[in-house]
């Protein structure tokens, strides 16, 4: 699930927390879509994200879904069609 208000890297379901070698890289205080502002633990991982490992930094909870954030897209154009229910993500060449 890609959230345009989560300017994080990744957040996973704690389900997944086994299947990533992480370490601890801090803490920080997220807003929940609610507005709720929670204390979270982040970690460093690799994520595999567009055919190559990224490392992120991730956060683990409740829930079933792998919410990606901004940061994680900062090199690619997201284009939503909503009309045909359509979505584009491509990665942007830099110079």
């Amino acid at each position: 699930m890609i959230d345009t208000g989560f300017d994080g890297f990744v957040h996973l379901p704690s389900v997944l927390a086994s299947e990533f070698k992480s370490r601890l890289w801090g803490e920080a205080d997220v807003t929940l879509s609610n507005g709720q502002i929670v204390r979270q633990r982040l970690f460093l991982l690799e994520f595999p994200f567009d055919g190559q490992l990224q490392t992120v930094r991730a956060s683990f909870g409740p829930g079933h879904e792998v919410l990606i954030g901004t940061q994680l897209l900062a090199s690619y154009r997201l284009e939503i069609n909503f009309v045909a229910r359509a979505v584009l993500l491509e990665k942007v060449a830099t110079s």
